[in-house]
C-alpha cells in the first residue's frame, strides 16, 4: 500500500482525509506538540499513526513515504 506523511499535522486533518479516502494507505501524522497529537488522536482514533517529532529533523529513514504534505506547518519553519 501507499504511505503518506502529514508534516506538522496539528489535529491530523490531512492524514485523516488521506486515511478516509484511501483506507489501505498508511497515513502518519507528525507534530512537535504533544497537545496537538492528543487532539489528533481524539479526532481520528487509530485510523492514523501519530509520531512526535520536529519536521526540521524528521525521525524517518529517507524514502520512508510515497508522499508527504502539510496543510499549515511551513509558516513555522526557520
Amino acid at each position: 500500500g501507499i504511505s503518506f506523511l502529514d508534516i506538522g499535522c496539528g489535529t491530523g486533518r490531512l492524514a485523516g482525509l488521506v486515511s478516509s479516502r484511501a483506507p489501505a494507505a498508511r497515513a502518519i501524522a507528525l507534530d512537535i506538540s504533544s497537545a496537538m497529537l492528543c487532539k489528533a488522536r481524539e479526532a481520528h482514533g487509530g485510523s492514523i499513526g501519530l509520531v512526535a517529532g520536529d519536521f526540521s529533523f524528521l525521525p524517518f529513514k529517507d524514502s520512508s513515504f510515497d508522499s508527504a504534505g502539510s496543510s499549515l506547518a511551513f509558516q513555522w519553519a526557520e
